[in-house]
């Protein structure tokens, strides 16, 4: 864990930065870190099922989480309506 030694500083700078980037990187996601979860979350901008949300401890699960959300959530004949809490 990193956190910050400046006050009034956000703490886990690295982790932080590490979401903007995956945000930056998945223009459909809005991709957060908790710090108190210590989890990676995204959230889906696109038409996924109501409640669809991802967490991850790391950055490899939290992207195959999204894919995963994304397929799952792609026009389809097997699409479901069931949120999807990956």
């Amino acid at each position: 864990m990193t956190t910050s030694s400046v006050p009034g500083e956000a703490p886990d700078p690295e982790q932080r930065a590490e979401a903007a980037r995956i945000e930056a990187t998945s223009p459909q996601w809005v991709v957060l870190w908790g710090c108190g979860s210590r989890r990676f979350w995204g959230f889906p901008l696109f038409a996924a099922p109501r409640g669809t949300i991802v967490s991850a401890a790391d950055t490899a699960t939290l992207l195959a989480r999204m894919r995963q959300a994304e397929t799952a959530s792609a026009p389809g004949p097997a699409q479901s309506s069931r949120p999807q809490h990956l």
